[in-house]
């Protein structure tokens, strides 16, 4: 073999190397997704009337509402992809950021609770300005009986309604967390009996290399 044929054989092999290179080993294994589904919920515990409503946003992904409070979203990502979900409600923001697992589905769950101090209502000191009875009747017809009478000689007058008078404030105690939410809980589905070819990359390099050589001097032979 000359050293032009060397050469030639040199700049095969080098070619059929770097192709391989370029080949991802999920590809090369069956049934291993290489994105990674997932799922994120973001609960909002607001026990005060909410003025808001939750955004969430996941790596340029909205989520849309799922209804009681729940926001949630699904999309597909490249696996070992850093990524963070950030969640807003009323002014206040919540951060997760994680790396995309090597699994076909995730979930993600962030509660936001919202804790509202409770004011204990002061009673009104101003007088009833109700009618009042002058005095206990002994006896009436049944269409004299107005709507201050509970019975023969009860009386009764309304109280007022008792008014707040503290303005309540909220306050955020939300971490992120991964809780479990009332939704079903995706369960991550096994991967499909994938065959691991990282330890075995010199094998098909060593494989690629023979039929490579095996070609050229065969067609090296026709010649």
């Amino acid at each position: 073999m000359g050293f032009g044929q060397l050469k030639s054989l040199i700049i095969i092999v080098a070619i059929g190397l770097i192709t391989f290179s370029q080949i991802p080993l999920y590809a090369l294994s069956e049934g291993t997704n290489p994105g990674c589904t997932i799922y994120g919920y973001v609960y909002i515990n607001d026990n005060s009337n909410p003025v808001g409503s939750a955004t969430l946003n996941c790596d340029g992904q909205q989520a849309t509402s799922a209804g009681s409070g729940f926001y949630q979203f699904k999309y597909t990502i490249q696996v070992g992809k850093q990524v963070t979900i950030v969640a807003q409600y009323n002014g206040h923001e919540v951060r997760d950021t994680f790396t995309v697992p090597n699994m076909d589905k995730f979930q993600r769950n962030i509660i936001i609770t919202i804790e509202t101090p409770t004011t204990t209502p002061t009673p009104s000191n101003e007088p009833s300005t109700s009618p009042q009875p002058t005095a206990h009747p002994t006896a009436r017809a049944p269409s004299d009986v107005d709507d201050w009478i509970l019975g023969p000689g009860l009386w009764s007058t309304p109280t007022p309604t008792p008014v707040p008078t503290a303005t309540p404030t909220s306050i955020i105690t939300a971490t992120p967390t991964v809780l479990p939410t009332p939704t079903p809980t995706p369960e991550p589905t096994a991967a499909a009996q994938t065959t691991d070819l990282s330890s075995w990359w010199w094998l098909i390099l060593l494989l690629i290399t023979v039929a490579l050589v095996a070609g050229y001097w065969y067609f090296t032979k026709q010649k």
